[in-house]
């Protein structure tokens, strides 16, 4: 079996035409080898301050989910953790 690439689609604010240019990073929710597991794509726009919903993932398409509240830089990432209202056991 030959390995096959998969040319994702440029990333556009719909119904805009002109590519985001300013998106400096992406993080999936919930990302774990669990295939019952939902996940969502978050990018980070750094030009239009704020972070987006790519739907579906590797479409391209980019959908506002609301402003970052703070003045960007060059350059930008995030990550997501996992948080739990159950306190994890004692160690030891």
């Amino acid at each position: 079996m030959t390995p096959v690439t998969t040319v994702d689609g440029l990333l556009t604010h719909p119904p805009l035409p002109e590519v985001a240019t300013g998106i400096t990073a992406a993080a999936y929710s919930n990302n774990d080898l669990d295939a019952d597991t939902s996940t969502t794509l978050y990018d980070l726009d750094m030009h239009l301050q704020q972070v987006a919903i790519q739907s579906p993932a590797g479409s391209g398409q980019l959908a506002a989910t609301g402003k970052t509240g703070v003045m960007p830089r060059q350059e930008g990432g995030f990550a997501f953790t996992r948080s739990s209202t159950t306190p994890a056991p004692p160690s030891g």
